[in-house]
């Protein structure tokens, strides 16, 4: 940590950045990682990729982490490499990444992972939401009839991400409504809130703001 708190008092730079994040120590590596989060840089970005083969499956969810952050679109195919890690909590990151970088690119490679699921993950369908892209809407209208309700619920939100106007048809479980107040009462209009009986939806997560939307419906 002493070494990470030098490097931010005063001012990382790239170059340290990822040649600290190729150190043999474990903890280096760590403390690169949380500083690269914050350092936008090809060198930087370039030894994030290569921290997605780390030894350790923590390091590697962290390199991840900071892609995300880093939001550099040409990273994707790599990470959607890491859809196919030997530890899910990594595979389950790349997902999450993914969604964040909402690049186009990212959709089939989440797709392909998610069909070969019995019990899709929720931050996968989340991920497809995010990246909007309407070659999703097939499987995502299935999971909407998902025996899972998480599964279910989360596809139809997914749905309406993308915003295609027959998708929004389709039969997801619906937010119940409260009983229309009469004219004596003077109501509030409530949040949207998921029902009480349908599961939430992924951990909460602000992802930063997309740089790419496809329009639907396309022409």
């Amino acid at each position: 940590m002493l070494l990470l708190s030098l490097l931010l008092a005063c001012g990382p730079d790239p170059k340290v950045v990822a040649t600290g994040l190729s150190s043999p120590n474990p903890a280096v590596r760590s403390d690169m990682l949380d500083l690269a989060r914050k350092v936008v840089d090809p060198q930087v970005s370039a030894a994030l990729v290569t921290g997605l083969s780390d030894p350790s499956p923590a390091l590697r969810v962290k390199a991840l982490e900071a892609l995300a952050e880093q939001g550099d679109l040409s990273v994707v195919p790599q990470v959607a490499e890491a859809l196919s890690d030997p530890e899910h909590s990594v595979q389950v990151a790349a997902a999450e990444t993914l969604g964040q970088l909402a690049d186009p690119a990212g959709a089939q490679p989440l797709i392909d992972w998610l069909s070969e699921q019995e019990r899709p993950e929720l931050n996968g369908i989340w991920a497809l939401g995010e990246i909007g892209d309407p070659v999703a809407i097939p499987l995502l209208a299935r999971l909407v009839d998902h025996r899972d309700p998480y599964v279910a619920y989360n596809a139809g939100q997914a749905l309406r991400e993308i915003g295609d106007a027959p998708a929004a048809q389709v039969s997801a479980p619906e937010t119940p409504q409260e009983p229309t107040p009469t004219e004596q009462e003077a109501p509030e209009t409530p949040e949207p809130a998921a029902p009480s009986d349908a599961p939430p939806l992924r951990k909460d997560r602000t992802p930063p703001p997309k740089s790419q939307k496809v329009a639907w419906p396309p022409g």
